[in-house]
């Protein structure tokens, strides 16, 4: 896995066809652009805290007798903190412009991630909605046949209703493939995706790599985010108790009085506030305090990483006991064939196929299962699903 590789562009990680989806969101989203966006603007305030301030002009115009005439003075001042405090704060300033390549890269995996398993959902919907459409056409075939034969008296009524519940069932399943395919379509559509439903690409599952979990902090982001922020605040500290020092404003006064002009320096010293202690010691918890989140954020993280890829190797094995039985559904020509040759009543034909739906079923939920697992695990790697 590598964060670095993510962050860098979104156009190396086109490696599937789903990859134009996944960017469009990440390109069109509100809830996206405005995330980066304030990243941005708070790398951008900081910047601005650490400027001078705007100068100070100050103008006085008194009035006097006709004896002693009128008397103003005019005056331009600029005010400023000692050299090493901006110093500090630049430093702070740095590490957090190096943690917002690192911010989007989170705030893009964690949105691809979401678009990720909606694009898994529904293709588990159409595959679902597929195999109940195949099952229908078989029932409506084998319906067919057995009017046909109770017109003749070789079957009962309760062969004739049994297969009409049977094909009800099935149409309500249809009906709510259909629903949540129309229902996931939407949603990824809200997120700005930009994709042709009716595209092959919706047939089947990408190919995705069960990897083992990384054991690298460095891959994930929130080490990252967890250094660099830690030491932006460290510098922010470092910048707190610095201001300990006095601020000093240096400016050039004016003065006209008794038809005379005068000429000179004014040197001002601001004494630090009386909460100063405070204020650091205010910095220095909060530069701990996100030293411990990320330090726990990263071990959740690797936690479930490892989590998924225990989780994705189960799936795995279950999967490959149930695919020569039931990754396929051939089995249901060959209940129709003994249906045609008499080897399977109604009934039998029913409990037969009520056993393989059952299977089948549970052969599409795992390989959901171990879809999500796996582009959960591989959250980090890409914002495709390679």
């Amino acid at each position: 896995m590598t964060i670095l590789a993510v962050a860098a562009t979104l156009a190396a990680t086109a490696q599937t066809s789903f990859q134009p989806v996944i960017t469009s969101v990440l390109t069109n989203n509100g809830e996206v652009n405005a995330a980066i966006a304030t990243q941005e603007a708070a790398l951008a305030g900081a910047r601005a805290e650490n400027t001078l301030p705007g100068a100070e002009v100050d103008f006085e115009h008194l009035w006097g007798n006709e004896a002693s005439g009128n008397r103003y003075s005019v005056g331009v001042s600029q005010e400023f903190e000692m050299p090493w405090v901006y110093s500090a704060r630049r430093g702070a300033i740095n590490a957090q412009a190096q943690a917002i390549d690192y911010a989007k890269a989170a705030i893009w995996a964690d949105k691809a991630l979401s678009v990720k398993q909606l694009i898994i959902d529904i293709i588990n919907a159409k595959q679902r909605l597929a195999f109940y459409v195949e099952l229908g056409q078989n029932l409506a075939k084998i319906d067919s046949l057995t009017r046909r034969s109770f017109e003749l008296g070789n079957a009962t009524v309760l062969d004739v209703r049994k297969l009409q519940l049977s094909i009800l069932d099935n149409d309500r399943s249809i009906d709510a493939c259909r629903a949540d395919l129309a229902s996931l379509q939407a949603s990824l559509r809200a997120q700005g995706a930009d994709f042709n439903a009716d595209a092959p690409i919706w047939d089947a599952y990408p190919v995705q790599t069960l990897t083992a979990a990384s054991t690298n902090p460095e891959d994930y982001y929130q080490y990252h985010l967890g250094r660099l922020n830690a030491q932006s605040a460290q510098y922010q500290a470092s910048a707190v108790r610095r201001q300990a020092w006095p601020t000093l404003s240096l400016g050039y006064q004016f003065s006209y009085e008794d038809h005379t002009n005068f000429h000179g320096l004014t040197v001002t010293l601001r004494l630090p506030s009386y909460s100063q202690r405070q204020r650091r010691l205010a910095a220095d918890y909060e530069a701990q305090a996100i030293v411990s989140q990320y330090d726990f954020e990263l071990t959740q993280a690797m936690s479930e990483a490892a989590g998924e890829a225990a989780a994705a190797q189960a799936l795995q094995r279950s999967i490959d006991q149930y695919a020569e039985l039931s990754g396929d559904t051939s089995y249901l020509d060959l209940l129709h064939k003994a249906f045609l040759g008499g080897e399977l009543s109604v009934i039998d034909y029913l409990n037969e196929v009520n056993l393989f739906k059952t299977a089948h079923l549970s052969f599409i939920d795992l390989d959901y299962r171990y879809q999500l697992s796996l582009a959960r695990l591989n959250r980090y790697r890409s914002l495709d699903f390679n």
